[in-house]
């Protein structure tokens, strides 16, 4: 298994901060957050499975 670094932020500038703490702090309120979580296909508020499949992780052959 393999997590793509450049497809988990394929959705969020980097150079952009949207709130008062850099990056994603997990927050519901936290506006960084969101594209991340769709990426990797969870629900930012429940945390549970998003209607949309994650995209960041695939099997690869040794």
């Amino acid at each position: 298994m393999v997590l793509d670094v450049a497809e988990l932020f394929k959705t969020t500038n980097l150079s952009v901060n949207h709130n008062d703490a850099v990056g994603c702090m997990s927050a519901t309120s936290d506006l960084d957050c969101p594209p991340l979580f769709a990426q990797l296909g969870l629900d930012l508020v429940s945390g549970g499975a998003a209607t949309t499949a994650q995209s960041v992780f695939r099997a690869v052959t040794k």
